[in-house]
């Protein structure tokens, strides 16, 4: 199940800890919303509350938070996006995604 599970039962997983100050999407205006990539069936929804989640046609999904470092937007998966302000497109670093504007398709919801 990918956790842990403690002396007294409760399980622990992975995470990164909360935004207390608030400032952790400073910056993030131009990727929040619903994106979709160029050449496979995903859509990523980022929020302005620090979360996102990415959503595959087959139903898979994957869920977590996500932060500002520069100009980048990084997921807690480790991938990050770049704002291309000229096409109106997020660029992920290692060049696996690019992504338009679009939205979840009602069935993913």
């Amino acid at each position: 199940f990918g956790g842990l599970v403690a002396s007294n039962g409760s399980t622990l997983f992975s995470s990164i800890l909360p935004d207390y100050d608030g400032n952790d999407m400073d910056g993030a205006e131009d990727f929040i919303g619903c994106w979709e990539d160029t050449s496979e069936d995903i859509w990523l929804e980022i929020h302005s509350d620090g979360t996102y989640l990415f959503m595959w046609d087959d139903g898979y999904g994957s869920s977590g938070r996500c932060y500002m470092d520069g100009d980048e937007l990084c997921l807690q998966s480790g991938t990050r996006f770049v704002y291309h302000a000229g096409s109106g497109r997020i660029v992920s670093d290692d060049g696996e995604y690019e992504m338009f504007p679009s939205e979840m398709p009602k069935h993913l919801r």
